[in-house]
């Protein structure tokens, strides 16, 4: 891909695809640092595309109410050519289940990356933030000094928000880590993150 400038930032390349949105390593021209740039995919029906854009919104808001190092900063949010983008901590290392393949782990650092994963959680849930998308390639592993942090709230609610709204709403999420209530479309509660 050829350099695009979208607001302040300049795209340098994609280094993610999900079924809502792009995902660019980003460079932010006046504060010098590498972002990553996250871009709603408009694709389905305009009913669809709207639901799709509340859903790209909600995980803006989420991610601006949680501040704990275990999880993803959010730097902006942001309307540009492109569509809707939202700015995010870049963070240079792999997924869980990308680096538990390169790496030969050692039980002390197994608990300490369960640990810091449970500690996000913890975050999160005193929030009321259920993130239900919970999987190892939704959590991003730092190459300095075995930092794990949660990322892609793009499912996630509060849920003294959007409790109402679970019941009867599609079912969403990675089949394999849905918990029972989420795969029959109940409400759920922290209980399904774990």
């Amino acid at each position: 891909m050829s350099s695009q400038i979208v607001g302040s930032y300049e795209l340098i390349n994609e280094i993610g695809n999900g079924t809502f949105g792009r995902v660019y390593l980003a460079y932010h021209r006046i504060l010098g640092r590498k972002v990553a740039i996250k871009v709603l995919k408009p694709i389905g029906d305009e009913k669809e595309l709207a639901r799709r854009l509340e859903l790209f919104i909600r995980e803006a808001k989420i991610l601006s109410e949680l501040e704990d190092d275990k999880i993803v900063k959010i730097y902006d949010a942001f309307w540009d050519d492109i569509g809707p983008c939202i700015a995010l901590e870049y963070v240079e290392g792999e997924n869980l289940r990308d680096y538990i393949k390169m790496c030969d782990l050692s039980i002390s650092e197994i608990a300490s990356l369960f640990g810091q994963i449970v500690l996000g959680l913890k975050s999160m849930h005193g929030k009321n933030i259920i993130h239900r998308d919970l999987k190892p390639e939704n959590i991003l592993i730092k190459y300095d000094g075995i930092q794990a942090k949660i990322t892609d709230f793009g499912i996630a609610f509060s849920s003294e928000q959007d409790e109402l709204k679970t019941r009867g709403v599609d079912i969403t999420g990675t089949i394999p880590y849905m918990s029972p209530e989420q795969l029959r479309g109940d409400v759920v509660d922290n209980k399904t993150d774990l």
